[in-house]
């Protein structure tokens, strides 16, 4: 209804399109509240920094603390999943999966590179994106599949922001990274075809040359060396 949401430090508020200040949502506890984000039926559920979990809806709270995060794991982000019907959550011991029944977690043990991912979003394939110290990782739930994003690969800002997780009208994800916005343009994403040719510039046997390129060659001749030549 055009209501915004505010986390803070000592609560949760709401903002009219018309209020001229934030409300405080007094029925939500006292506490620094991380982040919110609304399900299919429009329950606003809350997470909070010590690891609580919160479902609101008009005034009514429901704790869920217990049953989706009984480890009191610290929580920074999360999502519905309209896609597969599954709620996720980030926390300081993974990424916590609830599908209403029961949870399931993803850590550095069974696929992620991180056991503290800060930031998540879903792509408009149904893909889910996760941010954390190291990079991104994006969970193919329909192929089973996690593909790490880092430096190696090209995310070069590599650390990203707690909570700094968007999808675009596109459905490119963002990320607030320490340096900057980062943008992954998610139909572009593919497997490396190029192809190349190994070229050998220079040799050095003993620190003594033996060959080195130039201009039109096309690759390094064989080369025939004394046992004792054996230098590098």
């Amino acid at each position: 209804d055009g209501t915004g949401i505010i986390s803070g430090q000592s609560g949760a508020f709401r903002m009219g399109i018309n209020d001229k200040d934030p409300q405080k949502m007094l029925e939500l506890p006292e506490e620094y509240i991380r982040s919110t984000f609304l399900d299919k039926d429009s329950f606003l559920w809350v997470l909070g920094d010590e690891g609580d979990v919160f479902r609101w809806k008009d005034g009514q709270v429901k704790d869920f603390t217990a049953i989706i995060n009984p480890d009191l794991g610290g929580l920074k982000d999360g999502l519905y999943d309209p896609f597969h019907k599954l709620y996720w959550f980030c926390s300081n011991i993974g990424s916590i999966v609830w599908n209403g029944e029961g949870t399931h977690m993803f850590h550095s043990g069974n696929g992620l590179n991180s056991d503290s991912p800060w930031s998540i979003t879903q792509d408009s394939t149904g893909r889910i994106w996760i941010g954390h110290e190291k990079g991104v990782e994006c969970i193919d739930v329909d192929k089973k599949k996690i593909t790490f994003i880092g430096y190696d690969q090209g995310f070069t800002p590599v650390e990203t922001n707690s909570g700094a997780a968007m999808t675009d009208s596109k459905g490119d994800v963002w990320f607030g990274t320490i340096s900057s916005a980062t943008r992954v343009r998610i139909h572009d994403l593919k497997n490396d075809d190029r192809t190349g040719v190994l070229r050998i510039q220079k040799v050095l046997v003993d620190k003594q040359p033996v060959y080195e390129e130039l201009y039109g060659d096309t690759a390094c001749p064989p080369l025939v060396l004394n046992y004792n030549q054996n230098n590098f």
